[in-house]
């Protein structure tokens, strides 16, 4: 209890500050690179949709691919999420991911075979461009799982 005010004053770690350093270059290097992997999506996605097309053909999109393309954007959107609510946006990411990599990974198999689902072919879910979307989620998972089983300093 705090003598001056009669609040109870809270830890760092509650309020999501670490005293940790390791916790704290994990943290940054997260923000750092799921920035980065979002703004390169969202760079490409505007550079592909401003050039020229068929617009016909842009309004019989394949179902899955426009669920791919959904999953993507909820990705970048829990990546931004995530610099300032960590919990929030890594799980929206991770499910995101999660939905993006079945999808594909069902739609390989399918259309290519197994084989070509499962390795690091351009359109199997092992591609390492597309497992790069995987290091910050884990990363901040890192994070909140770290700082939830640190122990509390009065």
């Amino acid at each position: 209890m705090n003598s001056t005010s009669g609040q109870v004053s809270t830890p760092p770690s509650a309020k999501g500050y670490s005293s940790s350093p390791g916790i704290t270059v994990i943290r940054w290097t997260a923000r750092v690179l799921g920035v980065l992997i979002a703004g390169f999506f969202l760079f490409m996605f505007i550079g592909e949709s401003s050039q020229r097309h068929d617009w016909g053909s842009l309004l019989h999109l394949n179902p899955v691919d426009v669920v791919l393309l959904a999953m993507m954007g909820l990705y970048c959107i829990g990546m931004v999420i995530a610099v300032f609510r960590e919990r929030t946006g890594s799980l929206l990411s991770l499910g995101a991911l999660g939905v993006f990599f079945l999808l594909l990974g069902l739609r390989t198999a399918f259309q290519h075979g197994l084989r070509a689902a499962f390795t690091s072919s351009p359109r199997g879910v092992l591609n390492p461009f597309l497992l790069m979307f995987w290091l910050p989620v884990i990363l901040y998972l890192v994070c909140v799982i770290a700082e939830a089983r640190k122990p509390a300093t009065a």
